[in-house]
């Protein structure tokens, strides 16, 4: 019983599934089929709706483009949204109202005619105007001319009266210029003549001058030979000592001296030192005993220096004199140089370390020919010192450039010489010039392709040929002067002496 009410139940559930799937299926078909109805009713009525707008708009294209043909400018857009644009149509119609219109139009086509119009109304009415006044310009014109040619006719025959007149006056010149032209060919032979005559005068009077000036230079280098042989003879000097020496350390080399910062001293400034019994500051070498260079300056008036040179028989001494040219209490030295400045004997120039010399002084080069040549600065006056010449030396005379810087060194040097004879500046050699100012060579540099002469050999020679070589040292011992600082103990020699120095006679 219970079976048969299941399945009861399941039937019925089936059949009200179907039944609704059946009413559905069918409620959705009709939906369907009248919404297509509706749609294709639409669509009929959209298609005559666009057909209609399709044929107006065909018509409005239609007119624009005959209306841009007319116009003369067919684009295919009107440009109404972009009217500064030239490629549409009233984009180039406002380009056109803008160029051709009238100044003040409004931008249509119509006001731009009516005042093109205008414009045109007023120039015909001008140049009608401006006709009239040509014609009556043109009636006064005639009547002008025909006045001014009876005055031309007049002008006329009295120009051929004048004409005649001149040709005649002309012929009569002729003559007196004839004449004139004979009188000027006799003044121009005589004047030829004076001419020549001056000529023979002139150069008569230039030898006559040539051979006057030729006497007179050399009676000048007779007068600076004697000046030079006077001076060499006299040797006068007024140069005065730039200080003293005040002590002196032979121990450590050093000296001092009565210059310090009261006389602005420069370090590195090189004096030459004198004997007291000297015969002159600066007249020659004889007196100059030894050189010294500053190294400190200790108080107002006292610096301290070293030794550079010094004479064994006639050492640096308290009070002994001091002096160098390049250095003056609160002046600045000018010093000219001339010549080939080697200072240390090596063939090689020395400009740059003369030039050094001069500086650490506090000294300045103010005139000055070079090695090539070349002179630099100006010309020497009464301000200038000394006239420093060095060699003037001739190179390779077969080298054209040798023989031109020669010739420029030895011109600028005769100048040179002779502008310090008028100026009264002392001319020195470079040899005194270093003795003055204390210079001391130093050991040179070998320079390699150089010479070397003189280069020693240690030890005793050999006795014979293809000897052996040995210990060639000596054996003798030096004297302690020469030995190392610090040594106190005399070393004595093993080596004996010659008889002829012996202690007497006959040992």
């Amino acid at each position: 019983m219970a079976s048969s009410k299941s399945t009861v139940t399941a039937v019925h559930f089936s059949l009200m599934f179907f039944v609704m799937a059946t009413i559905i299926l069918g409620v959705t078909t009709y939906l369907g089929y009248k919404e297509r109805g509706e749609a294709y009713a639409a669509a009929a009525t959209a298609k005559a709706d666009a057909d209609a707008k399709k044929k107006v708009s065909t018509l409005y294209q239609e007119q624009i483009r005959a209306l841009a043909e007319r116009i003369g400018h067919l684009y295919d857009e009107v440009g109404e949204n972009d009217r500064a644009n030239l490629n549409t149509i009233i984009g180039r119609m406002e380009a056109d109202l803008r160029q051709y219109g009238p100044a003040g139009a409004e931008f249509t086509f119509s006001a731009a005619l009516l005042g093109l119009r205008s414009e045109l109304d007023k120039a015909i009415a001008a140049n009608n105007a401006l006709t009239a006044n040509d014609n009556d310009l043109k009636n006064e014109l005639t009547a002008l001319r025909a006045q001014y040619q009876g005055v031309v006719d007049q002008h006329q025959a009295a120009k051929d009266v004048a004409l005649d007149g001149q040709k005649k006056l002309m012929e009569s010149k002729a003559e007196e210029v004839k004449d004139k032209i004979a009188e000027i060919n006799q003044l121009t032979a005589a004047n030829d003549a004076l001419k020549t005559e001056r000529e023979q005068l002139i150069k008569t009077h230039t030898a006559q001058i040539a051979e006057k000036n030729e006497v007179i230079e050399n009676y000048k280098a007779r007068q600076n030979l004697l000046v030079a042989k006077l001076d060499e003879v006299t040797r006068e000097s007024f140069e005065r000592p730039d200080g003293l020496v005040r002590r002196i350390d032979n121990t450590t080399g050093l000296v001092w001296i009565n210059l310090g910062s009261d006389d602005y001293l420069p370090l590195r400034t090189s004096f030459s030192v004198y004997r007291k019994a000297h015969h002159g500051i600066g007249r020659g070498q004889e007196d100059i005993k030894g050189a010294i260079e500053v190294t400190r300056i200790v108080g107002p008036n006292l610096a301290e220096a070293r030794i550079l040179r010094n004479s064994l028989g006639d050492p640096i001494a308290p009070d002994d004199p001091i002096y160098t040219p390049l250095w003056t209490p609160g002046r600045t030295e000018k010093i000219a140089f001339v010549g080939f400045l080697d200072i240390d004997g090596d063939g090689h120039s020395d400009r740059d370390a003369v030039h050094n010399l001069v500086a650490a002084a506090g000294a300045d080069v103010v005139s000055e020919v070079d090695d090539q040549g070349v002179r630099t600065g100006g010309k020497l006056d009464v301000n200038v010192r000394f006239l420093v010449v060095g060699q003037i030396k001739a190179g390779n005379q077969d080298d054209p450039a040798e023989v031109k810087r020669f010739d420029e060194v030895s011109r600028n040097h005769k100048d040179m010489v002779e502008e310090a004879r008028q100026h009264g500046v002392r001319v020195i050699s470079l040899h005194d010039f270093l003795a003055y100012v204390g210079y001391t060579p130093r050991s040179r540099t070998w320079r390699p392709g150089e010479p070397r002469p003189n280069t020693l050999k240690s030890g005793a020679a050999s006795t014979a040929v293809n000897e052996t070589i040995g210990d060639r040292s000596s054996a003798g011992q030096t004297s302690g002067v020469y030995g190392r600082r610090g040594q106190t103990e005399q070393p004595v020699s093993s080596g004996q002496t010659s008889k002829v120095f012996g202690g007497g006679r006959g040992n």
